[in-house]
């Protein structure tokens, strides 16, 4: 299954250069979406505190996912098929340093037409490139260095999506998913969170 996911962006590369084509000669179209939304849960995986006597937590499963993909509606059919590339992130900055989680995660997804606007979805997710980046003080107050790594494991997710208009969706969604810290101590670490997106299809 991941090297499905794997090979998922070039998928996508390739169905983008292909839409045009397809779209004068099919009435349902592929359509490419764009979407944000912020994302809650995971667990802590560092307290960056600053010099005002405030402090921030970075989590597994935060904060700003921001994506692109495409969706395409099977003839005649309530099922549409979904997939998105996005980019993850939980951060903090200040004068005297910064601390940042990322990730590029590849989704697939079924989504089921339950009329009165509303899809229900499944799907699976790969997070790709994800670590902890720092610098200035959070470096030695973080305790992972100036990066280190962590390999995701494929997991699964659940949307729910009411269509404000053809062009507008409004999402919901849980994913659950968990992390092995790249380093001596291969510990794993749960990332599952839960998120509130906006979407815009180009229809």
């Amino acid at each position: 299954m991941i090297s499905i996911l794997k090979w998922a962006p070039w998928a996508l590369a390739g169905l983008v250069m292909a839409t045009p084509s397809i779209a004068q000669t099919t009435p349902l179209a592929l359509s490419p979406f764009l979407g944000a939304g912020l994302t809650f849960g995971g667990k802590t995986l560092a307290t960056a505190y600053y010099n005002n006597g405030d402090s921030q937590d970075v989590t597994t499963g935060g904060l700003v996912d921001l994506r692109a993909g495409l969706e395409y509606r099977l003839t005649n059919s309530p099922v549409a098929l979904q997939m998105a590339i996005a980019y993850h992130v939980g951060n903090t900055t200040a004068k005297n340093g910064s601390l940042k989680f990322s990730r590029f995660p590849v989704e697939l997804l079924g989504m089921y037409d339950m009329g009165n606007q509303w899809r229900v979805g499944l799907g699976l997710r790969q997070a790709t490139g994800a670590k902890v980046s720092a610098s200035g003080d959070a470096v030695y107050q973080a305790g992972y260095g100036s990066s280190t790594s962590f390999k995701a494991y494929t997991s699964a997710l659940i949307q729910v999506e009411y269509r404000v208009s053809p062009q507008v969706g409004i999402q919901a969604r849980y994913v659950k998913e968990s992390y092995t810290i790249e380093d001596y101590t291969k510990q794993s670490i749960d990332g599952s969170h839960g998120g509130v997106f906006a979407v815009f299809y180009f229809n």
